[in-house]
């Protein structure tokens, strides 16, 4: 999932705190997990990298861990939130 910080701290929604240097081995998610949207009961997994798409029937146990492939804006993550919403009940 992504968040257009630009965008919030420009609305004043969120405040700069600082900068700070990310580990050397620091790494942006490779891959992520969305449904498919033809086919509501199966999964597309996608490849940043590479733009690759895989059609799945269902997911493993480490590909539910994977973040959803979307933007959220700061309304609907406040609702997600507020409503108790976890990454691992995103299903």
């Amino acid at each position: 999932m992504q968040f257009p910080v630009k965008v919030a701290l420009k609305k004043g929604l969120i405040d700069f705190v600082k900068n700070i240097d990310l580990p050397n081995d620091f790494a942006a998610p490779r891959y992520f997990r969305t449904e498919h949207y033809l086919h509501p009961s199966e999964w597309l997994i996608i490849d940043k990298k590479t733009n690759e798409v895989k059609h799945l029937k269902s997911l493993t146990d480490e590909q539910l861990k994977l973040s959803p492939n979307s933007v959220w804006n700061d309304t609907y993550l406040k609702e997600r939130l507020e409503e108790g919403w976890k990454l691992e009940n995103w299903k």
